[in-house]
C-alpha cells in the first residue's frame, strides 16, 4: 500500500483541465487526502493566510502552482507569500507546474527558497509518481 508524506495538496492553476487532470491522478495513485484548488494566486494567497488551527501539528503540504494566470500569476502568489508570518508559509513544498520552456522562468522559480521543484506540463501519471518518489513525497 502507498504511503503519502504529504497531508493536503493545492492545486493553483487557472486551467480547470490541468487541476481536474491532477486530480485524477492523484486519486487514480491512491491519494486520499484534501485537495483544494484555486483559479488564481490571489485566491489562493488568500487561503494561506489563514490562522493555522494547530501550529504544533508538523504536516506537509504539496503546492502545484502555474506561473501564467490571470489577477494573480505564480510569481505573484511566491512574492505575497514570503510576506507571510513563518507560521503562515512552512510546511508547504511548493513545485512549479507550468507549460512554460523558458530557462529563465525556471532559473526565476529556483531564485525562490521556498521552490522545490518545476514540473512542464502536461502532467502524466508516470510524471506525476516519478515526482512524488523522487522527493520522497509517496512511499510504495
Amino acid at each position: 500500500m502507498s504511503k503519502f508524506n504529504f497531508e493536503d495538496v493545492f492545486i493553483i492553476d487557472d486551467d480547470i483541465v490541468v487541476r481536474i487532470l491532477v486530480m485524477k491522478i492523484l486519486k487514480n495513485i491512491g491519494y486520499q487526502g484534501n485537495i483544494h484548488q484555486f483559479e488564481n494566486g490571489e485566491l489562493a494567497l488568500k487561503e494561506f493566510t489563514q490562522p493555522t488551527l494547530d501550529l504544533s501539528i508538523n504536516t506537509l503540504s504539496l503546492v502545484l502552482l502555474d506561473i501564467n494566470m490571470p489577477l494573480m500569476d505564480g510569481w505573484g502568489f511566491l512574492d505575497g507569500l514570503t510576506e507571510l508570518p513563518d507560521q503562515n508559509k512552512k510546511g508547504h513544498f511548493i513545485t512549479m507546474i507550468t507549460s512554460s520552456i523558458d530557462q529563465s522562468d525556471k532559473e526565476k522559480a529556483f531564485s525562490y527558497p521556498d521552490v522545490k521543484d518545476f514540473i512542464q506540463k502536461p502532467v502524466s501519471v508516470q510524471l506525476l509518481k516519478e515526482f512524488l518518489i523522487q522527493h520522497k513525497l509517496l512511499e510504495e
